[in-house]
């Protein structure tokens, strides 16, 4: 900790002077905030996606000393959409049980596919200027591709578990095993 003092004298005009001393302990913050993760609201396999629809972006940031606000948290995302430029200032910052979490809500991309880089601005810092430290870039996924039909594998009724093949219960759910190919992403 850090102790700061100071005497404040106050004069009038006929040598009446008075004195205050005000002290005052501050908690020193000399350590940067560190990014633990980025990614957005679709994550599969440890890879994060954007496809046609909007996703938020999330950064998880530990930091134990003066906080964050989301004025001095800055995104590079020029590479999904050159509109949000190549220092986008974060939505919303807030503190979930000691964890900060930034957000970019309604983040879309203008790229048809293939992969995108996102990067966290170099002047990014807590509120006494400390400079954030860890996770400083991701690699977003750009899926736009529909997924591919096959084959319906298998169809089966409630009435076909009862033995009556050709008919179906009224309101009964059908059980679909289906082939599917998505496989936009096969590194």
């Amino acid at each position: 900790d850090v102790s700061a003092s100071i005497k404040i004298t106050a004069a009038d005009n006929f040598g009446n002077a008075g004195d205050l001393s005000i002290s005052k302990t501050y908690i020193p913050d000399s350590t940067g905030p560190e990014i633990t993760s980025i990614r957005t609201d679709y994550s599969l396999d440890e890879k994060n996606f954007i496809g046609i629809s909007s996703t938020n972006i999330t950064l998880e940031i530990t930091e134990t000393g003066s906080g964050i606000s989301k004025d001095k948290i800055k995104l590079d995302l020029s590479q999904l959409n050159s509109d949000y430029g190549s220092s986008r200032t974060a939505d919303d910052c807030f503190n979930v049980s000691g964890v900060y979490e930034c957000k970019w809500y309604g983040i879309t991309t203008t790229k048809s596919d293939g992969k995108s880089t996102i990067y966290v601005v170099g002047n990014s810092m807590d509120n006494v200027g400390n400079d954030v430290t860890g996770v400083t870039q991701e690699t977003i996924y750009v899926d736009k591709e529909k997924p591919v039909i096959l084959d319906v594998v298998n169809m089966t009724s409630v009435s076909e578990e009862l033995g009556i093949s050709t008919y179906i219960v009224s309101k009964a759910d059908l059980n679909l095993i289906i082939d599917v190919e998505d496989d936009n992403f096969k590194e």
